[in-house]
């Protein structure tokens, strides 16, 4: 039986890493049963945010993919960028950029990562940054 989607989401935005990052993709895999419609992408762009230089060992895969499938997850990926980089959020403006689906948006991406550019990072978010940057000058 599947646990309340509430009480899922609430153990992802409390989630604190121990050991290894398994227990949150379980949590990963219980959210996914629930319609797209129904997951709020700020939770998943949350985990992100806390563990910005982090890629889960594997498990922010799982999130990549699952904001992907979610309906206008861009909007609240630009403002989770500009609110804290991380690392695999500049992995998802990369797909983004990659794509040529966005072709129309790639200005707005590119303004953002300029104005993350102006936000004070950690050596590694300032190198993820500007390996992001020499791929996708402005």
């Amino acid at each position: 039986m599947t646990r309340d989607i509430h009480l899922i989401l609430s153990d992802i935005e409390t989630y604190q890493v121990s050991t290894d990052w398994l227990d949150l993709d379980v949590l990963l895999e219980e959210l996914f049963q629930y319609p797209e419609e129904q997951i709020p992408a700020d939770v998943l762009l949350g985990i992100f945010e806390r563990y910005p230089e982090s890629d889960g060992y594997g498990v922010f895969w799982s999130i990549i993919h699952g904001l992907e499938a979610l309906p206008e997850f861009e909007q609240r990926l630009y403002q989770s960028l500009k609110r804290k980089p991380s690392t695999c959020g500049f992995t998802m403006v990369l797909r983004i950029l990659n794509s040529k689906e966005y072709v129309g948006q790639r200005n707005n991406w590119l303004e953002l990562l300029e104005l993350v550019n102006q936000q004070e990072l950690s050596p590694l978010l300032r190198k993820d940054l500007e390996n992001l940057r020499k791929i996708h000058p402005h």
